[in-house]
């Protein structure tokens, strides 16, 4: 693809991530291209329907998360505590990804296929590798005692699916303080 294709691309899927966010799954396609600064043929070109658009602004979200428990996991590697990179973690990825939850209303409004099965995700993908690495992360943990060996994966994917989304950061801030405490011994 060439440069200004994907700088095309990728400012779409931002616009799509920050308006399915704030308007839901009714926001038009035309809309979705004014605020990427594109052509509506430019949208279609890329995104043939607004479910495409949808299922790519998940995959974007999924490989982000799958790039910070990575890099956490290359971390404990190097001799950093599980323990604080099991929560920063879910901080960071509570702060960066505050809308996931209505673009995953917006999803599943529009009958979006997007895999979200943890236990048996398609090798390679961002859902895979997040996984991968969420299983890595969690084993260092449990081996320095510091997380319980009953939690999972899927236990800790459903824990910063449910970290809710307030314009203060207070509520979000107090879930994860809840969260961490009961997770991180």
């Amino acid at each position: 693809m060439r440069a200004d294709a994907t700088r095309n691309r990728q400012r779409i899927v931002v616009a799509a991530r920050d308006l399915v966010a704030r308007e839901g799954p009714d926001v038009t396609m035309e809309a979705l291209a004014r605020r990427a600064g594109v052509a509506v043929g430019t949208l279609y070109r890329h995104f043939p329907t607004k479910n495409d658009l949808v299922a790519a602004v998940v995959e974007e979200s999924l490989a982000r998360i799958a790039e910070l428990t990575e890099a956490a996991l290359r971390r404990v590697g190097s001799g950093a505590a599980p323990c604080g990179e099991l929560a920063t973690l879910f901080r960071v990825v509570a702060a960066e990804h505050p809308s996931d939850q209505a673009v995953k209303q917006a999803a599943a409004a529009l009958d979006v296929a997007v895999d979200v099965h943890l236990d048996a995700p398609e090798p390679g993908t961002p859902l895979a590798r997040a996984a991968d690495a969420l299983t890595g992360l969690l084993d260092a943990a449990k081996a320095a005692g510091v997380v319980d060996g009953a939690v999972t994966v899927e236990d800790v994917a459903m824990l910063l699916a449910q970290v809710p989304d307030d314009p203060t950061g207070r509520v979000r801030a107090r879930y994860l303080d809840i969260v961490l405490a009961g997770l991180i011994s």
